[in-house]
């Protein structure tokens, strides 16, 4: 159950009209699905107001699906009213006119709930995170993803059969895809999964790999399976293996493949900061594109120095109160902005 509730606690209203066993309870179709949704609620889960928005707009979509008429019943409506204008004249007559403009009127409001109901299952949906804020999300592929700070991804809400499930990321993510290749035949694209950033393309059909793109660089480490990067306007194409990286330059247009260690490139995801010999420059970037904070330094040599060790960033403090001690500097904070001074 507690995973239950972590899996549909960040649901709004359009995540719960999409999700299968949500539709089996509205229905009443599924006993274990009865069960399930009954005993979420009785749980008085945050988004219950958008659970029952959901179930009202389904229920109401359902509905108006049993009421369509069936075929032909449009034709012996219309002999009808033509058999009772033929036989009482001018006051028949104004009846059919009433009749029609019902008619008329009940298949434009069935066209508005049908409109309304296909609506509700299209269309993208955009996530994003503050600074300080990670969030877990559940595609509708059963795909994992993990938003990092300061991070926005955008994705269809339901993926068309047959054709590629694609996402796209401004700041970073990891990625858990699920794997739908089942046969040993030539790839489908209903089977790829594509991550866009703004100078490439990662396509993946089953894998976790993390995705980071900031200040015109674009980095993908491969934790596991195998990823094919594509450059925005070029031919070819780069493939990782697992404990591999590439990373992109924007601004040259290189794109180049290193060993990496992908526990340290995605241990922020744990609430971490793993540092293999990192500069106090690349830490910076970190406090500023995770945080939100502008560092100003008293001494710029400091930029320079290196720090090998793991720093746990369960919040912005604690990155400052360790940095403080292996630098020997003075952090003071005010506002967003950061002051490193020399130590006494």
């Amino acid at each position: 159950m507690n995973d239950m509730r972590e899996q549909y606690k960040h649901f709004d209203k359009q995540d719960f009209l999409e999700d299968d066993s949500f539709i089996s309870w509205v229905k009443g179709t599924s006993v274990a699905a009865t069960a399930l949704w009954t005993a979420y609620i009785a749980g008085a889960p945050a988004n219950i107001a958008a659970l029952r928005a959901a179930e009202q707009a389904l229920r109401l979509i359902l509905s108006a699906e049993r009421i369509l008429p069936p075929q032909g019943m449009e034709d012996t409506i219309w002999h009808s009213i033509q058999a009772e204008v033929q036989l009482a004249g001018q006051r028949r007559a104004r009846i059919r006119r009433l009749r029609v403009i019902g008619v008329s009127a009940a298949a434009v409001l069935l066209l508005m709930i049908i409109s309304t109901g296909i609506w509700l299952f299209t269309g993208n949906r955009t996530v994003s995170t503050g600074y300080g804020e990670t969030t877990r999300l559940l595609l509708a592929d059963q795909s994992r993803v993990i938003l990092n700070a300061n991070s926005a991804l955008t994705w269809a809400r339901r993926w068309p059969r047959g054709e590629s499930r694609e996402v796209w990321l401004r700041g970073e993510a990891y990625f858990e895809v699920n794997h739908l290749k089942q046969d040993q035949q030539p790839v489908r694209n209903g089977e790829r999964f594509i991550v866009h950033t703004a100078g490439l393309d990662v396509e993946v059909l089953g894998t976790a790999f993390n995705v980071k793109a900031r200040r015109g660089f674009t980095t993908v480490g491969l934790s596991a399976g195998r990823v094919k990067i594509h450059l925005h306007g070029k031919t070819g194409e780069m493939q990782l293996l697992p404990g591999q990286s590439a990373v992109y330059n924007e601004q040259t247009g290189i794109l180049q493949k290193q060993e990496a260690d992908i526990t340290a490139i995605s241990a922020w995801k744990e609430n971490k900061l793993v540092m293999n010999n990192a500069s106090v420059g690349e830490i910076i970037q970190v406090l500023e594109d995770t945080y939100g904070y502008r560092v100003i330094l008293e001494d710029t040599t400091v930029i320079h120095k290196r720090i090998q060790g793991t720093i746990p960033v369960k919040n912005e403090d604690n990155i400052i109160f360790i940095l403080s001690g292996i630098l020997k500097v003075n952090i003071e904070k005010k506002g967003n902005q950061l002051l490193f001074r020399q130590g006494n």
